[in-house]
Formats: structure tokens, C-alpha cells, sequence
């Protein structure tokens, strides 16, 4: 028996496909159905919508740099199907919500095929990806990717809090994980025991310091409670992620302009035209 036609025909129960590869799932209100069902980038649309219009040829590259689909891109027109919108508490057009395992995700960067893709893909993959050998490892820093780095057991305050950050933070950037002997032999001396915690960014790399004391809560009737060991490392962590999670130079857009307002750093704002900046004195770059 071809199972062909008969698949096809119940893919086309849920969503109204449309022809060619790659192409982006137009969804109906059973999507509420399926929607744990592997990983989706929806888009949630109304045809009157002017910035739904604009970035219509975007989404559609983005399905086919997708393709085959890991991530399945799809959209649905939030007019006919007001239900879908409320069960996703949509309050504007257009919004993107990435979905895995039952969780949801707004997505709140640049709207660009690359910055797009990029995210998909990222959040499609594990929070903490694993390097098993160095020649993996090369890779990574000769790409030139942002990433965080753990090195050791998975296990103990450091892990814990690596682990809860990574899952947090993975909208924004890419997480890994590593043995020292494995980091060592990639040619990474800088760090000598485990375990350690890592930034890759501009070229070069910076090891994270746990040094922040531990704080001190004032409860209620003015009686004093030191914060747990664990519970320090988590915030140390996380205040040190956000803060390295971005380049030295970074470019404001409002795609990043309240992310980058949050990471508590004193900024230099140097206001230009985006194509001169390459042309700009390396003294002023820097």
C-alpha cells in the first residue's frame, strides 16, 4: 500500500500547504492540537498587518534555509483564527513564537533571515551542547561564534548553575560543554583545573571568577539569613553570562536595545551611520 497519499492528505487536515519545497506551513485552528509535536516557528499574522507584509518574504526564506525542517515554520492568520491567537495571548502583529516540548518562546531580535535562522536553530538543539574532542573545539573558536563554555563533570553549584543560565539564556547565545583534558588538548592552556566556566567572544577568551561575596537578606523582624552557597553562585553567574554575552562593540537596534539596557555596565554610545563604521580610525573602533 503507497502510505504517500494518505500522509499527505492528513498533514493537509492540519495545515493548508501550500505547494513547493520548503515552503511555509499555513496553519489552521487544529495546530492546538499538534503544537508539542516536535519543534515550530510560527508566525501570527493578520493579512491587513503592514510589518506582517514586510517580513513575508523574510519568513519565507527562513523556511527554506530551514529545509529539510528540524523546525518546522509555519504562520497563521490570527483573523480567522482567533482562538490560536488567545491560546498564545497575542497582543500585536506580527509575533514570533518559537515552541519545543510543550514551552514557548517570544521571539524579540533583529527580524533578518540570518539572526532568524541562526535562532531556530539554536533553539532546536539541546540548551548545553556537549564537544567531545578538540578537533571540535578548533572549530568552534576559529568560527568565530559567542559562546559560553563549561568545563568538568556535570555536576556540583557550578554545573547547577551553568545548567539553569544555559536554559535561560538560550535565546540569546550558545552553550557548551567540555572535559579539561579534552579543552587542554585543543590548545586552550588558560585553564588549569575544574570546574571552570569560559567566554569566546572578540577573538579571544575570559575565564569567570566567582568572587562576589555572599550576600546578606534582611528578613522580617530585622533578623539576618545567609544566602545558601548555591544560591549565590546562580546569581553571581547569571549577573556575569549577561553581562559577557554580548561583543565589546555591539551595534544598538531595537532588536537588542532593552537587552542591552539591562546588563547594568556603563555604556559609550557612539552614534554613526552603519555603513561608515568599518571605515572609522581603529583608535575610535576600539
Amino acid at each position: 500500500m503507497d502510505w504517500l497519499p494518505l500522509a499527505l492528505s492528513l498533514l493537509c487536515f492540519v495545515f493548508n500547504i501550500p505547494s513547493g519545497i520548503g515552503k511555509v506551513l499555513e496553519l489552521s485552528d487544529r495546530f492546538l492540537e499538534v503544537r508539542n509535536e516536535g519543534a515550530w516557528f510560527v508566525m501570527f499574522y493578520a493579512p491587513w498587518c503592514g510589518h506582517c507584509k514586510k517580513l513575508e518574504p523574510i519568513w519565507n526564506q527562513v523556511s527554506q534555509s530551514l529545509y529539510p525542517p528540524v523546525v518546522r515554520v509555519a504562520q497563521v492568520d490570527c483573523t480567522r483564527f482567533p482562538n490560536v491567537a488567545s491560546e498564545f495571548k497575542v497582543k500585536g502583529f506580527p509575533t514570533l513564537i518559537f515552541m519545543k516540548n510543550g514551552e514557548t518562546f517570544h521571539y524579540k531580535g533583529e527580524r533578518t533571515r540570518e539572526t532568524l535562522v541562526d535562532y531556530a536553530e539554536r533553539m532546536a538543539l539541546p540548551p548545553i551542547q556537549v564537544i567531545g574532542d578538540s578537533n571540535t573545539m578548533k572549530n568552534k573558536i576559529n568560527s568565530q561564534q559567542k559562546f559560553f563554555l563549561y568545563i568538568g563533570d556535570n555536576a556540583g553549584p557550578t554545573w547547577e548553575a551553568f545548567n539553569v543560565t544555559a536554559y535561560e539564556f538560550q535565546p540569546y547565545i550558545y552553550f557548551y560543554s567540555i572535559s579539561l583534558p579534552v579543552l587542554l588538548s585543543s590548545g586552550i592552556e588558560t585553564v588549569d583545573h575544574a570546574p571552570s566556566v569560559m567566554v569566546f567572544k572578540d577573538g579571544t577568551h575570559y575565564i569567570y571568577k566567582n568572587e562576589k561575596p555572599v550576600a546578606l537578606e534582611n528578613r522580617l523582624e530585622g533578623e539576618e539569613s545567609e544566602t545558601t552557597p548555591a544560591q549565590t553562585e546562580l546569581s553571581n553567574m547569571r549577573d556575569w553570562i549577561n553581562h559577557e554575552r554580548f561583543p565589546n562593540v555591539v551595534e544598538i537596534s531595537g532588536g537588542n536595545f532593552h537587552q542591552v539596557m539591562k546588563i547594568k555596565k556603563y555604556i559609550v554610545l557612539v552614534v554613526t551611520e552603519v555603513d561608515k563604521v568599518g571605515r572609522m580610525p581603529k583608535p575610535m573602533r576600539e
